[in-house]
């Protein structure tokens, strides 16, 4: 499987910082985003990501080694209702 090595680091500086859905909705849909940059994205907390995955629920994640939790910049605008 081949993970994408974008980061939100290729952002352009104007869009560095900010985390909306129109600023990722500019990456490769296969961009990893990390737990708490995908709650900042979703306007909720990284505890409230937490919950959801335990219960099936929220954007699909992705399991990075033993204790990372990611998702994918398609995943979030899936579950967001903002076509990718």
């Amino acid at each position: 499987m081949n993970v994408a090595t974008n980061s939100l680091k290729d952002l352009p500086e104007a869009l560095a910082g900010r985390l909306t859905l129109g600023a990722i909705a500019r990456l490769d849909p296969e961009t990893l985003l990390h737990e708490h940059e995908a709650a900042e994205v979703l306007l909720h907390s990284k505890r409230t990501l937490e919950r959801w995955r335990s219960l099936g629920k929220g954007p699909k994640a992705k399991k990075i080694g033993a204790r990372r939790v990611a998702y994918t910049v398609g995943a979030v605008l899936e579950f967001a209702g903002v076509a990718a």
